[in-house]
């Protein structure tokens, strides 16, 4: 946590206010927030008992007053010129939503992440939802809101809020909200935002979070009005089947590779593959003319006709060679 405080505090652009909230942690968060309370008065804490992030970062948006908005993860860390770059840019622009790369740390390794191929580009009116709306609802790689800064005056006029309801998937919501009621985007090619990951984090998730059952919750869920009338309900059904059997097949990979036992593996992987909501998604799937590796040509193959072994002996192949390519 101290350095993501340092990193904010740190940063080229002075004008700034930093809410932290303070989601009834049990460590030692709160006395380390308070001791830099009492160094920068730009600092604002908040406590409150454990709600969930969602409930954090909502009262952080009823608390703050800056003309534009960031998040910022506890656990990562932004670039001295992160919030100078971003908001210079949004400013240049006049847009109300500025969009950045981002990079992810893992073992002292960076990695950067390209959003999309629209580098430093600004995108109006019915471009955001000709382009943007359709590549929320197929793809993960727009949902994060810490690459981004939003203009205050869009969320507080349209109330728009964090689903409190979801246990994960809060991200992606909040953004289609912001996407339903802005006129202009821009992107920046730049990485200011890092993320820290830790080795094995999705193995040891994978015994707390249910993805699955979040990718399912996730087809399911309704899209904000706007989403559905400018794309249409076939098209979006499409675009949630392609996206549902991309993260069944990530998550048989998880599932398949973690440290669960063999018995738990083994009926995991058959919850997903017999689930009916996959058996519809892989119907709108197949109207998608997508050309597959080998290994996601198989997997596929496994997924539609439930083969257990089949599943098992892609995913041991996979990591045999993710292993091969890392020596």
């Amino acid at each position: 946590m101290e350095k993501c405080i340092k990193s904010l505090l740190s940063q080229t652009m002075k004008d700034c206010e930093f809410i932290f909230v303070n989601d009834g942690s049990k460590d030692n968060s709160r006395r380390i927030l308070e001791s830099y309370c009492d160094k920068d008065p730009r600092i604002k804490l908040f406590n409150q008992r454990n709600s969930g992030v969602s409930e954090a970062r909502n009262r952080g948006l009823k608390i703050a007053r800056g003309e534009y908005i960031g998040f910022v993860d506890s656990d990562d860390y932004v670039k001295e010129d992160f919030i100078e770059t971003l908001y210079s840019h949004a400013k240049k622009m006049d847009c109300e939503l500025i969009v950045s790369n981002y990079e992810t740390e893992r073992d002292g390794k960076r990695t950067i992440t390209t959003i999309n191929n629209h580098k430093n580009k600004v995108m109006i009116g019915d471009m955001i939802g000709q382009y943007m709306m359709p590549e929320m609802v197929k793809t993960d790689k727009f949902n994060s809101v810490c690459n981004k800064l939003f203009k205050r005056q869009v969320i507080t006029e349209h109330h728009i809020r964090f689903p409190k309801q979801m246990a994960l998937g809060e991200d992606a919501m909040f953004n289609m909200l912001v996407l339903s009621q802005i006129n202009i985007l821009s992107f920046i090619d730049y990485s200011g935002y890092i993320y820290t990951e830790r080795e094995g984090s999705a193995t040891r998730n994978v015994l707390v979070h249910d993805y699955f059952q979040n990718a399912i919750e996730k087809f399911r869920e309704p899209l904000p009005d706007k989403f559905v009338q400018l794309l249409g309900e076939d098209e979006i059904h499409k675009m949630k089947s392609y996206k549902l059997i991309k993260a069944v097949m990530t998550n048989i990979y998880i599932y398949a590779t973690s440290q669960l036992s063999f018995r738990e593996k083994y009926q995991y992987l058959q919850k997903m593959i017999k689930h009916p909501t996959v058996k519809l998604a892989l119907e709108g799937y197949e109207k998608y003319n997508e050309t597959l590796g080998r290994y996601e040509q198989f997997l596929l193959q496994m997924i539609r006709k439930k083969s257990i072994l089949g599943l098992f002996l892609a995913t041991n192949y996979s990591q045999i060679r993710n292993r091969r390519n890392c020596l």
